[in-house]
């Protein structure tokens, strides 16, 4: 009985704090990258020759990914926080960091790097997308998920042993038609 009154109040308790007070910090960061991306936006309309060229499009598009990678780590602490035992999920983590990467692709600029490094950007980019695909794969799906995912295997499992019926697969000889 004492460890499970340590382990959930000495121990899920400052974690959960922790996480309040990082979710509270990310919203406050989420806020100022909003309107730092509406004074970019402002700025390449007003200031720029034509809204229509290609950098000022870059800046305007890459203050707006950065407030959707700020939305998505601060969904991914959320649902740590509303959770039944406060812990981040690996495939969130990956999500986001696949967002910074797709970030980091559209506004890069070709001239300014050479081959080794986008070679090292691609590497980097598929074993990000490689570990996704195993947590996403082998991660049990979420409760909320449970009854849905119990329902389609039920499906299939259903269609797989079911015998086609003999009437259906019929072999007819060439040029006659359906009866």
């Amino acid at each position: 009985m004492s460890t499970r009154i340590f382990g959930n109040l000495f121990y899920h308790w400052p974690e959960k704090l922790v996480i309040i007070a990082l979710s509270l910090m990310v919203s406050i960061t989420i806020f100022v990258t909003l309107a730092q991306a509406g004074l970019v936006l402002y700025q390449a309309i007003v200031t720029e020759q034509s809204f229509l060229n290609h950098n000022a499009f870059i800046k305007v598009f890459g203050a707006f990914m950065t407030v959707l990678i700020a939305m998505e780590f601060n969904h991914t602490v959320f649902t740590a926080i509303s959770g039944s035992t406060p812990t981040v999920k690996v495939r969130s983590v990956l999500l986001v960091s696949l967002l910074a990467l797709a970030r980091k692709v559209v506004l890069i600029d070709l001239q300014d790097y050479d081959y080794t490094s986008l070679i090292a950007l691609a590497i980097l980019i598929a074993g990000v997308t490689l570990a996704y695909w195993v947590v996403a794969r082998f991660e049990p799906p979420p409760e909320n998920l449970q009854p849905v995912v119990e329902r389609l295997r039920a499906l299939f499992s259903e269609n797989v042993e079911k015998k086609p019926e003999e009437e259906n697969h019929k072999t007819m000889p060439l040029g006659t038609p359906p009866s």
